[in-house]
């Protein structure tokens, strides 16, 4: 009984592991859900920015992608720090929004 309980399965660290990674999925799917309300036609994946990200996450790090497939990758991996940015795609350029042109953008919007 001792073994199990003081294996991975029920360890502090399998604790925060969850914790982040169940964070990761609320914190993302209520950006996507402000980014849609918003009316954000495109979103900007931050992914593999930690330093120590492994191959998917900086595959998909900067692409421009659609709110509806943020939503349905909300994170890659436990553990994951993935995030989304507002982004608008114009003449074929990709621009971003600092937070202050967000919020006028997105007041001038409603």
């Amino acid at each position: 009984k001792k073994k199990i309980l003081e294996s991975f399965e029920f360890s502090d660290r399998r604790a925060a592991l969850i914790a982040r990674t169940e964070m990761g999925y609320a914190y993302n799917a209520g950006q996507v859900e402000s980014l849609r309300a918003a009316d954000i036609p495109a979103v900007e994946v931050l992914d593999g920015l930690s330093g120590d990200s492994d191959q998917p996450c900086l595959t998909v790090n900067r692409m421009i992608i659609s709110p509806e497939n943020a939503a349905g990758n909300l994170l890659g991996h436990p553990n994951c720090v993935r995030s989304f940015v507002p982004a608008i795609i114009e003449d074929g350029q990709t621009v971003e929004f600092n937070d202050s042109e967000f919020l006028r953008w997105a007041s001038e919007k409603t």
